[in-house]
């Protein structure tokens, strides 16, 4: 039980199921496995009993029809369970069956068929009883208190009738043993659940996060330094009246700022490297179109003419910039519309203060979380809170801006400590491994009477669970870029 979170209501649920479930089949087979064989024992002694009163009778009696009646007396007064059939020379002389309507379609034991024959008079017997149900639709009448046959006689006649016909024939013995097994099972999970330890606090099971080195690296491409115009205009004029001489010259600049930095990019973003890479130093146009694999960009620009006026290399330029960077304008906007349309008009998805930011990231692992965080969203346990905010907190002139994205009415269904190990697989797993080093992420949610912060992914000293001093008003996922 060390590996199963109890704590999560789907997995504690789902366990107490399937224990009611073969437990409560385990009893039924059980008991009507033996309630087989003490029928079989039953209508053998009555078959018995049967045979020697009719001898005895036939041996004293010349009147056939006197013993007949004299074996129907004797059924009608001890009133047997089951069917008993006298023949005669192909002709039925007793027809006796006492089944309940219920049992009707339980399985049948019969006699033998060294019993089923009153040699020295040329008699035949039939006894039969139906024994045994179904085994898995008793364990769903015993597990559903025989909800299905309580409608069905409520259809046929009222509820004041279907109430006396389930007390009357005790319907509800059948739900005995299940209930006891509910009331067992429920208490020893909740008794496993107080013994299953907790995760200290001060335990940090993640890997180091540092999206602020991350960015610092990304920020080449914005300082006045030669990789800054790898991706912004010429404003130093013509190569040939620069410091860089020739294109080669300029390049050469490009390589010493890259050597300076590649080890560390590759270190804490390999996606990011090699997006970067191809976008200066892939040779191969089939590969990726950048400086170095785009045939005529080196003579148009030592010509001194501006790269970005050569061909379609200006788009060329922007698509990488949105590989590594949200752009001011409607950027993230437009990566939430494009969920929203997904979720469908059953939810509403509010947007506050999307448009005009900006951050360094790897776009393509963040829509990778985003869209996970929405699937998540309309997930069985969550579908019926269809009302999303999406908002953001701060500036590119603060040292961070926040996302927040809030499912609201909707909380987790385990406590805090259960809720961090969830980073351990699934889901959440992916989320961490795509966010590392892009930027803190933490969730905010309540179970019972606790309100919670578990911070997955931090860059300082927090500790990996916070207790919250205010509700919040749904499930959060909070994820925080650095701009410096």
């Amino acid at each position: 039980m060390k590996k199963i979170n109890l704590n999560n209501k789907f997995v504690f649920w789902m366990i107490f199921l399937m224990v009611v479930l073969i437990l409560s089949f385990i009893r039924n087979y059980s008991y009507y496995n033996s309630k087989k064989i003490s029928d079989s024992i039953e209508i053998k002694l009555l078959t018995k009993n049967l045979s020697l009163g009719l001898k005895k009778c036939l041996d004293n009696h010349t009147d056939n029809i006197l013993c007949i009646e004299e074996i129907k007396k004797d059924l009608n007064y001890i009133k047997p369970d089951g069917i008993v059939k006298v023949i005669k020379d192909n002709e039925l002389l007793i027809n006796y069956n006492k089944t309940k309507p219920r049992h009707q379609n339980r399985e049948l034991v019969i006699i033998p068929e060294y019993l089923r024959t009153l040699k020295e008079y040329d008699y035949n017997f039939y006894v039969a009883k139906h024994s045994t149900p179904n085994i898995p639709m008793s364990v769903f009448r015993s597990i559903t208190f025989s909800i299905t046959d309580i409608i069905k006689h409520i259809e046929e006649s009222n509820i004041d009738e279907t109430f006396d016909w389930y007390i009357s024939n005790q319907i509800y013995m059948r739900s005995q043993g299940s209930l006891i097994f509910m009331l067992l099972v429920y208490f020893a999970l909740i008794y496993v659940r107080k013994l299953q330890p907790n995760l200290k606090k001060e335990k940090n099971i993640f890997l180091s996060n540092n999206p602020q080195s991350l960015v610092k690296i990304l920020t080449n491409f914005t300082e006045d330094k030669p990789m800054k115009f790898t991706t912004h205009d010429w404003d130093f004029g013509e190569l040939s009246k620069s410091d860089y001489k020739n294109f080669d010259g300029y390049m050469a600049e490009v390589k010493t700022q890259w050597l300076a930095i590649k080890d560390d990019l590759k270190t804490l973003s390999p996606n990011l490297y090699k997006e970067v890479y191809n976008f200066l130093w892939e040779t191969d146009s089939t590969e990726a179109l950048g400086w170095s694999s785009m045939d005529g960009l080196k003579n148009w620009c030592n010509a001194g003419n501006k790269p970005f006026d050569f061909k379609d290399f200006k788009e060329i330029v922007n698509v990488f910039k949105r590989k590594i960077e949200i752009r001011k304008d409607t950027m993230l906007e437009d990566i939430f519309i494009q969920e929203r349309k997904k979720l469908g008009r059953k939810y509403k998805v509010e947007l506050i203060k999307l448009k005009g930011v900006t951050f360094y990231t790897d776009t393509e692992k963040l829509i990778n979380v985003i869209k996970t965080i929405f699937s998540q969203m309309h997930e069985v346990e969550r579908h019926e809170y269809t009302n999303i905010i999406v908002e953001v907190l701060g500036d590119s002139t603060k040292e961070f801006i926040e996302l927040k994205i809030m499912q609201l009415g909707a909380q987790a269904g385990s406590d805090a400590y259960v809720m961090l190990e969830e980073v351990q697989n699934g889901d959440f797993a992916g989320i961490k491994e795509n966010l590392n080093n892009l930027c803190d992420w933490s969730i905010e949610s309540s179970y019972e009477d606790k309100n919670y912060r578990v911070n997955y992914l931090t860059s300082n000293t927090s500790q990996n669970i916070e207790e919250l001093n205010y509700k919040p008003n749904g499930f959060t996922h909070i994820l925080r870029f650095y701009n410096k």
